[in-house]
């Protein structure tokens, strides 16, 4: 997290802790099995991320997007 709230809110506000956050993730856990090594796993990825969707509106409307560029993974 940041050390402080972002420029433009007051550090007594009632959301501080939360305004200091630098990002979010959705985790879903799995036992291991054999299932990790076949095309079963594309389909169980997919279902989180579809699973995840409804947040990610939530935080597009009512948050924003970034503002840093999107980076690029390395190949």
């Amino acid at each position: 997290p940041l050390k402080k709230v972002p420029p433009g809110y007051p550090a007594t506000h009632p959301r501080a802790e939360l305004l200091r956050w630098k990002g979010a993730v959705v985790v879903r856990q799995y036992e291991r099995g054999d299932w990790l090594g076949t095309n079963e796993v594309y389909d169980t990825i997919r279902d989180v991320w579809r699973g995840a969707e409804p947040l990610k509106e939530w935080l597009d409307l009512h948050v924003g997007g970034s503002q840093e560029p999107a980076r690029r993974r390395p190949k």
